[in-house]
């Protein structure tokens, strides 16, 4: 299938999940070819790193704005660019690149979906210890945090503490309810953790 498509000038990995299919067609291409390779996030540019793909552009935050920003995607007129990511996400990056000039084809490699929770399962999470904090590194995890609050009527997480990864996420979350936001500097693992000291003391 993606030797139909023109070969990419650069291909941008939106998160770690992405990656996954290294093995297969895409990293034959990505080993043939001379393309520019742009990851969003540490853990991404791990992920690839570990699969011998070297990453040429990483912006200082972990999200599309960022990326955005760096000097290659300013001026990318004409240039066929590659976006991996999951059947479903933030349209952003795409349509400012399109904007820009650039023939943009996603290419989707996994799929987000709510998972399947067991009543009694969630109701002993919820109850075993005290909660002190809750995390929500994206606006989908943020409101499935508020499907499982729903399903289980503990309205009371809406009142404590939820660190998110953005100012986009802290809007979300304050508009479904959630009093005390708080935004990590970014979505990397020792941000959030920075973070999370902080908050908690």
């Amino acid at each position: 299938q993606l030797n139909k498509l023109v070969l990419p000038d650069s291909i941008i990995f939106i998160s770690a999940n992405a990656c996954e299919n290294l093995n297969n067609q895409l990293g034959e291409i990505l080993k043939k070819n001379n393309i520019i390779v742009a990851s969003i996030g540490n853990a991404t540019t791990t992920k690839l790193n570990k699969n011998n793909i070297n990453v040429d552009i990483t912006p200082p935050h972990s999200n599309s704005e960022a990326l955005l920003s760096m000097e290659y995607f300013q001026h990318c007129q004409n240039k066929n660019i590659w976006i991996i990511r999951g059947t479903t996400g933030r349209e952003l990056l795409a349509q400012t690149l399109k904007k820009r000039g650039a023939n943009t084809h996603y290419i989707n490699v996994y799929r987000r979906q709510y998972p399947q929770y067991n009543i009694d399962e969630l109701n002993d999470a919820l109850t075993k210890q005290p909660i002190h904090l809750t995390l929500g590194t994206s606006n989908e995890i943020i409101t499935n945090l508020v499907n499982v609050i729903k399903k289980v009527d503990a309205s009371y997480l809406y009142d404590i503490p939820l660190l998110v990864a953005s100012h986009r996420n802290k809007t979300h979350a304050n508009s479904l309810g959630f009093s005390e936001v708080f935004v990590s500097a970014s979505a990397s693992n020792d941000d959030l953790t920075k973070s999370i000291d902080k908050i908690l003391g």
